[in-house]
């Protein structure tokens, strides 16, 4: 009986031992890691000509993780744009998008955030200023490209967002 009382007593001492120093491993080395920036692509805003709509996509890839590239889409009415407190997953619910200073109809110049939720192993957020009157940029808007379409902005290239 005191040896079965003992042997459990060290299985649970030995246990408690390795959850504990297996979680303060794992944070050192993720301290220690260097986070590349988020890779953003195709990535569009538009707002259409008689309806009260826009649409914002792009292509997210997290270098940083395994995952795969994932969509992020939102859809929103621009005479009440989006709240700033509001957050849009994307279609892998580890990566999440919002706009700090809200999104409305001005999407030829607006702040981009890009996080992760509390689902993903690697904690990250960043976001980028796109503005499309600023000189040399790559954040490029257009009025009217089709009968449908008031506004329509395309970046030109991978944006990378540092975190």
């Amino acid at each position: 009986m005191q040896l079965t009382a003992l042997l459990s007593t060290l299985l649970v001492a030995t246990t408690t031992t390795l959850t504990t120093a297996f979680p303060t491993t794992l944070h050192h080395r993720q301290d220690q890691q260097t986070l590349r920036p988020l890779q953003i692509s195709d990535l569009t805003a538009r707002t259409l000509s008689d309806l009260d709509f826009g649409l914002f996509n792009m292509t997210l890839y997290d270098p940083n993780t395994d995952s795969a590239p994932t969509i992020c889409n939102v859809n929103w009415h621009p005479t009440k744009p989006v709240p700033t407190s509001t957050t849009v997953k994307c279609y892998n619910n580890a990566y999440e998008v919002s706009f700090p200073a809200g999104l409305g109809s001005h999407i030829d110049r607006f702040t981009l955030r890009v996080q992760t939720t509390n689902t993903s192993s690697v904690q990250e957020r960043g976001e980028v200023r796109l503005d499309a009157s600023i000189e040399d940029t790559k954040w490029v808007c257009r009025n009217r490209t089709t009968e449908y379409i008031k506004q329509q902005c395309a970046y030109s290239g991978v944006l990378e967002i540092e975190i």
